[in-house]
Formats: structure tokens, sequence, C-alpha cells
């Protein structure tokens, strides 16, 4: 029902939630486009029921999958320690309760740190329900509220994935919603994941969405998301705002940037490793 790619040293690594309560693992070893092995890891502790969205984060050197709970309307962290090639036990699972109005449970969650502190956004389905979950300083902790943002099932009602990015000094958040022939909304956080967003907006109507991707490349953004009832996969492009001169550069200090109009601009630091 979901998947999650991540690479984690030279390996490449999937995690899928699965209709029957089970999460598949898949290795792809040190190529992404080779046939991966898929393990079969079970009901973790029997906490998984009715898995839809599955994400993946690492919080001081452990890794940590985040599944919906549609059936008991829950979200379960599941602790797999420094890799995901480990079998998590039934005491690394932990479920995160308080999704109040869910009649029809967690669909899709996406996860983002904001200084030194971990928040999600989540979505229902049917009643169209947006969720902000505080976990605090540790991503797998009993400490996390959860809180409703908005609640509309008219307008973001048979809701679905969820992405949350940090560009240009804000988080945003994006979430699928059917209803209406299938729409994407956007909202703003501003600087902090804790201030009180901005009403959805909708920017577009794609048709029935089964999924939602958000990348950027260089300073343009593009989502990507899959239909269910063509069978296609649609392509839109974010209109782009900056108008830099290199937009992107990868020198100590960058010299020679020129912009179309004098003023002050943000620009945004991406530091990676050697992958």
């Amino acid at each position: 029902l979901a998947l999650c790619i991540k690479k984690e040293g030279n390996n490449w690594y999937g995690l899928s939630s699965s209709a029957n309560n089970l999460l598949i693992r898949y290795n792809f070893g040190s190529n992404i486009t080779n046939t991966p092995i898929a393990t079969n890891l079970g009901n973790i502790g029997g906490k998984i029921n009715g898995p839809r969205g599955v994400k993946i984060r690492v919080d001081n050197d452990t890794t940590i999958a985040i599944v919906c709970n549609y059936a008991s309307k829950n979200i379960a962290l599941v602790k797999s320690g420094t890799s995901l090639a480990n079998t998590p036990s039934a005491s690394n699972v932990l479920l995160i309760n308080g999704f109040s109005g869910a009649s029809n449970g967690v669909y899709g969650i996406d996860i983002i740190k904001d200084c030194d502190k971990w928040y999600g956004v989540a979505l229902s389905d049917v009643n169209g329900l947006l969720y902000r979950v505080n976990f605090g300083t540790q991503l797998y902790d009993t400490i996390a509220q959860v809180d409703t943002l908005f609640a509309n099932s008219a307008l973001y009602g048979s809701g679905g994935e969820v992405e949350l990015k940090y560009e240009g000094g804000e988080y945003k958040c994006f979430f699928v919603s059917n209803t209406g022939g299938g729409r994407i909304w956007y909202t703003n956080f501003g600087n902090k994941m804790s201030n009180v967003p901005s009403l959805p907006i909708a920017k577009s109507s794609l048709g029935t969405l089964s999924g939602l991707n958000i990348v950027s490349d260089s300073s343009r953004w593009f989502g990507v998301f899959p239909r269910n009832d063509n069978y296609l996969l649609k392509v839109i492009t974010f209109v782009d705002k900056c108008s830099a001169n290199p937009m992107v550069s990868t020198v100590t200090n960058p010299l020679g940037i020129q912009y179309s109009t004098a003023g002050t601009y943000k620009i945004t630091l991406v530091a990676t490793d050697s992958l």
C-alpha cells in the first residue's frame, strides 16, 4: 500500500506496508536497479493495524519507521536500531494515539525536524482532518502531542499522502485529497513548525490520486503524482520565483550572482555527504 526508499551506507533499502497488516523490507544492495531481496517482517508486536503511509527517519543514529495505522487510528513507531537490516522486536514498537475524530483512520504522514524538535503532519481519510504531531526532541518517545489543525471533509476528504518541505526559510506542507476531483493542497507554517499554518489552498485538480512526491532540481520544484483512475503518472512544475543567475553554486564563496531586480533574497544552504 505504501513504499519508502532510503539509502544507508552503500545499500539501498525499502519498507512497505501491506493490506494484511505486514511490513515488508526490501534490500536492493548497492544499486537501486537491482532486484531486491524481500523480507517479511510480519506484524511486529501485533501493533500494525491496517497500515497505509510509511516514512523512515534517523534520530541519534537510530533508524525509525513511522507507519500510519488506518484501522486503529494511530501511528506506530518501529525502531530498527542502527540499521534497517536489523529485524525489530515487539518491544521496539511504540504507538502514538490522540488522533481524535479520525473516523476512518490515519492515512498519510510526513516527518521533519525543526531545530532540535521533530514534527509530523498527518491526514485522516474521509473526514478530512489534518493533524500536527509534536514528538519533542526525540522521535521515539511517548510524549508526542497531537493537535488538529484543520477539519473539512468537503474539501480535504478522501485524504492521502502528505509531504513536508523546508525551503526559503519556511516549512511547507502538501497533501492529497480526492474529494472534488483529486486536488493537491498547500499550507505554510512559516519559519517554525509550531506556528499556526496558513489556511490550505488547492494547487491543482489532477484526478484520482494514489500518491504524492514533491522534489526539487536546483531551485525548481516539481510534483509527481500517480493516478488511480487511468494509471498515469502526472508531473507538474511549480512556478519558479528564483531570478538568481546562477541559481545554484557549489563553490565556497560564489561570485557574480545576479538578480533581475534589486532587493533582499533568501538563500538555502544544503550540506550533503559523499552519496
